[in-house]
């Protein structure tokens, strides 16, 4: 009833936390790697907070926004050397998502 048991179930990141601490560890972060291990507890009302300044309004979000970031990180990533690449699956991408769209 308090919301509790929803904000769990979406937040699913445990193990992703763990791993997350772990590599920050290897790479000797160790106060960043303590941020990353929050009790259950905290991480609800972490997302509690965010949802509340958010005013409970979520966007999912789109296919375009999805894969213009994952682009863009790709070429960060990457130092810009394959950004040519990278643009060419970002325009392939939405162009296939605009044909499936009309279907």
């Amino acid at each position: 009833a308090d919301g509790r048991g929803f904000m769990r179930r979406m937040s699913g990141f445990e193990r992703e936390e763990s791993e997350l601490a772990a590599v920050l560890l290897s790479l000797s972060y160790e106060d960043l790697a303590g941020a990353a291990s929050i009790t259950d507890a905290e991480r609800v009302i972490c997302e509690r907070k965010v949802m509340e300044v958010l005013d409970w309004r979520v966007e999912e979000p789109t296919y375009e926004s999805w894969i213009s970031v994952f682009s863009t990180r790709l070429n960060v990533m990457t130092e810009d050397h394959l950004q040519t690449s990278f643009c060419w699956i970002w325009r392939r991408s939405l162009s296939l998502a605009g044909e499936v769209m009309l279907l």
